[in-house]
Order: C-alpha cells, then sequence, then structure tokens
C-alpha cells in the first residue's frame, strides 16, 4: 500500500526520544482472574468514561462543558491507581469500577495514602464485564524501598490522547447527533 499524496522525504538520522514517558499498561482483570500488585500512588484517582466503540474513553467536556459523547452514551465512574505488578519490577494501572471501591471503601478515604497496601482485584465469573471485587491489605514492603510513581493523569493522557480515534469520535458523535 503507497502512502497517499506526496509525503516528502524520509527523516534519517533522529535520535531516540529517550525523554518520552514509557507505556503504561491499564490493567483490569479478565473473566474468573485475579490482578494482585502493591499500589504505588497516594491516592485513587477518579474519572468519568464510556464505553465507545468496544474500549473506555474519557467524558470529554467540549465546548459550554457538554460532552458529546453524554449524549448517548452511559458515564461511568473508574478510578485509577499506580500499582507494581504481581511482585514484578513491572508497573501499570489498576482500573478499579465503583463496586469495588463499594466494596472496599478504604480505597476512596482521602484521609489515609495508599502507598504500599497489597491491592488484590478479582472479577467474578465468566463474562468481561462482570462484578469487580477490590481488597487491600498491608504489603510486606517498606515504602521508601517503593518506585516513585508515575502520574497517573499524564499515564492515561498518553493512552487516551495518543489515540486520535478517541477525539474525532466525541466530534463525530456531536455532528450525528449521538449516532455511531
Amino acid at each position: 500500500m503507497n502512502p497517499p499524496g506526496n509525503l516528502g522525504e524520509v527523516v534519517w538520522g533522529v535520535s531516540p526520544p529517550l525523554d518520552r514517558q514509557p507505556y503504561v499498561p491499564i490493567l483490569s482483570p479478565g473473566p474468573g482472574r485475579t490482578i494482585t500488585g502493591v499500589i504505588l500512588s497516594d491516592a485513587l484517582v477518579g474519572v468519568f468514561t464510556h464505553w465507545y466503540d468496544g474500549r473506555t474513553v474519557p467524558c470529554y467536556h467540549g465546548p459550554g462543558g457538554v460532552c458529546a459523547l453524554c449524549q448517548w452514551a452511559p458515564r461511568r465512574w473508574k478510578g485509577y491507581v499506580a500499582l507494581l505488578w504481581n511482585g514484578t519490577p513491572r508497573q501499570g494501572m489498576a482500573e478499579i469500577t465503583l463496586d469495588a471501591v463499594r466494596g472496599c471503601p478504604r480505597l476512596a478515604d482521602k484521609d489515609v495514602s495508599l502507598r504500599g497496601l497489597r491491592l488484590v482485584l478479582q472479577r467474578k465469573g465468566r463474562v468481561p464485564n462482570g462484578p469487580v471485587t477490590a481488597t487491600v491489605s498491608p504489603s510486606p514492603f517498606q515504602i521508601e524501598s517503593l518506585p516513585v510513581p508515575f502520574t497517573v493523569q499524564d499515564a492515561l493522557l498518553r493512552i487516551w490522547s495518543g489515540n486520535e480515534w478517541v477525539a474525532s469520535a466525541a466530534r463525530s458523535a456531536a455532528r450525528e447527533g449521538g449516532q455511531a
């Protein structure tokens, strides 16, 4: 497949973008699965989202404070924390549902730091959208020995804004009156 039109010359000799932040995966347990790790964040980061085109996308407040997707797609709250995944040096963002937080209110307690707690997320049943439960407990790690957490909001923005289709979907929904 040839690129459309004349795109010009290839830019060779470019140095690697070492200042670019690494990709951080969003961790959500699959059907009958469990995700375990140590929380690196001090607090849960909450955001309203929509399920659109087979994936979670953020609720964007556009002109006049109105989100085009809110016109026709249900809004859901999700919470995220930086996580040291399954006792490995790999980091990810644990995605936590509203029902999971209701079952584990300590996750939403703004007076207590979550950093250093062990998090277990488990999806019940055999369906991808089955209920998720969350538990937190002390971990054997000293807080001082844990890596500095990445900024959850920045990591989410890299995922969401790195996908132009998210923004174009919102624009299309606004133009089409919510018909996707």
